[in-house]
């Protein structure tokens, strides 16, 4: 989670919104609130989840009525310029004061694919209390494969890498450095398809490195990344 209005207490904060635990909730003392998140992964949102609290038959005020939802690629303040609408509703009628009943939402078409998510709740059923236990969004993931370093060799103060081409990859990078788990390490950025070589000079010579590459492919504005290909070692 990156922003959120501030919960009734430290325990209804809104991490729990995400955190997969219909147990807990966020509760915040407002008829309004807002929270913004960053997925595990660029999604492609087809429909998303709600899911009522422990005691929503009792403070039966405490749905959302009526919210907004925006996906962005970059990281924004509430009120930045950027925020793209994916989703409404106004005037509610489907969410019923039931503890723990889960609704779902599905998109009249799959959204754009974005990896960061503002949900502006902008008015509830009539309480002094806002909350949910959790918000899930349901979609496709944005991937790219890895690739697999071919050739890596060290020759005096000089690394010459080549690495198996990804399909839709729009660029690679890669990363080196003389620790193991890549601490300090340096990265070089490769715009293009086709860019599937590079060759690093003026390193140290008698220092042992560790080398490891992956692509990428930018989409809707945002970059994703594969995971690094195996680690090779060169000395």
């Amino acid at each position: 989670m990156i922003d959120a209005t501030q919960g009734v207490v430290s325990s209804e904060c809104g991490p729990n919104l995400l955190d997969g635990k219909t147990e807990t909730k966020f509760n915040v003392l407002a008829t309004s609130a807002y929270i913004i998140w960053k997925a595990p992964k660029m999604l492609r949102v087809t429909s998303y989840s709600v899911t009522t609290a422990n005691d929503t038959s009792i403070y039966t005020g405490r749905n959302p009525k009526t919210w907004e939802l925006y996906g962005s690629n970059k990281k924004l303040s509430r009120n930045d310029k950027g925020w793209k609408k994916i989703h409404s509703v106004k005037n509610d009628k489907k969410l019923k004061p039931v503890d723990f009943k889960k609704y779902t939402y599905k998109l009249k078409k799959i959204a754009k694919p974005y990896q960061y998510y503002k949900l502006e709740i902008k008015s509830n059923k009539g309480a002094d209390c806002t909350q949910l236990s959790e918000f899930r969004l349901k979609g496709k993931t944005v991937t790219v494969n890895k690739t697999t370093l071919s050739v890596a060799k060290k020759k005096g103060a000089k690394l010459t890498l080549k690495w198996k081409k990804v399909k839709g990859a729009t660029g690679y990078q890669v990363q080196y450095s003389t620790s193991s788990k890549f601490k300090n390490s340096k990265k070089e950025d490769l715009k293009g398809a086709s860019k599937i070589s590079k060759t690093i000079k003026n390193i140290n010579a008698g220092k042992t490195y560790y080398v490891r590459v992956r692509a990428y492919k930018k989409v809707n504005g945002g970059t994703v990344y594969s995971g690094w290909s195996a680690k090779r070692k060169l000395t």
